[in-house]
């Protein structure tokens, strides 16, 4: 059983890349949510798996990095080495990338900021082309 789920955190740590014998690129990260305010906050923690491209893109962002991550949660199952059942909830991991919504982006070294204030200029109007009494089709 499965459900969707969204996040909206920060990496706890660097994502942790791996490569499958097959050599698909897989990572491991833990996000960070926190909800409520001041002294009612509480943070949660979400272990989270994707592969392929965007596990290498997402293992670039370092820790503490605010992301948005959507996914799938997934039940995993394993035998300790004493015998005991474990298991616990991933999140799958679809789409993920850095949130730019309190925090300018940063593309090789330049940060590229919205404006301050809104331009002031006139946009230009488009020049229409003088149709001849035909019509155009």
């Amino acid at each position: 059983m499965s459900s969707d789920i969204t996040l909206v955190g920060r990496l706890t740590a660097p994502p942790e890349l791996r490569f499958a014998k097959t050599g698909t690129p897989w990572a491991t990260f833990s996000i960070a949510v926190n909800r409520g305010h001041d002294d009612k906050k509480e943070t949660a923690f979400f272990d989270c798996k994707c592969f392929g491209a965007l596990a290498e893109n997402i293992a670039e962002l370092p820790k503490g990095t605010r992301v948005i991550a959507d996914g799938y949660t997934v039940q995993e199952n394993w035998e300790t080495k004493e015998g005991q059942k474990r298991s616990k909830h991933v999140v799958m991991v679809n789409e993920a990338g850095p949130s730019i919504r309190f925090e300018p982006v940063v593309a090789d070294g330049v940060v590229a900021r919205p404006p301050t204030k809104m331009a002031t200029a006139e946009p230009e109007q488009p020049v229409l082309a003088a149709m001849d009494d035909e019509a155009p089709f």
